[in-house]
């Protein structure tokens, strides 16, 4: 994680695009959950699935649904390989 605003705690889970992270939200002071997913131009469907989802998730409210908040940029601007 790049943003010093959160801490992490622990690791929730692993998938096929990147890893889920429950971190500490220290401006707000909230648990929150990041996932960090790696490889971001590995292939065509990951870079599609890494425009659309979070598009998707800004869009849509519902109480069984997380809600996307923010969107970090790799520290190094660089290398655009993990969002």
């Amino acid at each position: 994680m790049t943003d010093i605003k959160y801490h992490p705690l622990e690791p929730l889970g692993r998938g096929y695009y990147g890893v889920v992270t429950t971190t500490h939200d220290l401006e707000k002071r909230e648990k929150v959950a990041i996932k960090k997913i790696s490889n971001v131009f590995k292939d065509s469907i990951t870079a599609a699935s890494t425009l659309r989802d979070p598009m998707i998730l800004r869009q849509i409210q519902h109480e069984n649904i997380i809600s996307l908040r923010h969107v970090m940029l790799p520290s190094q601007k660089t290398s655009l390989e993990d969002v």
